[in-house]
């Protein structure tokens, strides 16, 4: 048998092995439902005063979950958005913001990645400009479940499934952090991560 053949029969066994130990602890998992309020998430986060924005029932139907919420919060003039989709099962209908925003008539004219201090922690974020007839605008998006945050969807699958093996009762959610320039896109930026190190902190406790 060739290397390759064995290193795919090996692959294909190691997922079988997967597969069935996540069957058999699945009853471990669904044991008990998340009691998550997203909407405790406080509205006065240092500095930075919080006011709830309504939502269409549409925006539910098409997320698929009533766990959305988003707000603006404002310190003196500046003003960003949060905004968190939220899944207490790996049923994730998640719409990448870019596709949003274009969608919605934007051009995307960057994409990259930002890093946020998090209790002195590096925590990577996704970081887009958009640009259209309002001008731009700048967003930070990233995925968590549990205490584990990440830019990347690929890392964000695989910790899912290990929360699975282990057994952990953990949801899924999409947290997005925007604000339009006003000054320059450095402020607008340097705005956007100032509030974003005050609110990840906090955002495990809420989002269980």
């Amino acid at each position: 048998m060739k290397n390759n053949d064995k290193r795919y029969l090996t692959i294909v066994f190691l997922l079988v092995i997967v597969f069935c130990f996540i069957l058999t602890h699945k009853h471990l998992y669904n044991f008990a439902k998340i009691n998550v309020d997203i909407n405790k998430i406080p509205l006065t986060i240092g500095s930075w005063q919080g006011k709830g924005i309504s939502l269409s029932d549409d925006i539910f139907k098409i997320l698929e979950t009533e766990d959305v919420l988003v707000r603006e919060y404002s310190n003196n003039s500046e003003r960003v958005s949060l905004s968190i989709v939220y899944y207490e099962d790996s049923k994730l209908g998640f719409h990448r913001p870019e596709a949003c925003f274009v969608g919605q008539g934007s051009t995307v004219l960057q994409r990259g990645i930002e890093r946020v201090d998090v209790g002195g922690k590096s925590i990577e974020t996704n970081k887009i400009i958009v640009g259209g007839n309002s001008g731009q605008k700048i967003i930070l998006y990233f995925f968590q479940t549990g205490n584990f945050m990440t830019a990347g969807y690929p890392k964000f699958r695989w910790q899912l499934i290990l929360n699975r093996l282990k057994a952990k009762k953990n949801g899924a959610a999409m947290i997005q952090i925007s604000s339009p320039v006003i000054a320059t896109p450095e402020k607008t930026l340097a705005n956007v991560k100032q509030f974003a190190e005050k609110i990840m902190p906090l955002l495990p406790k809420y989002l269980q």
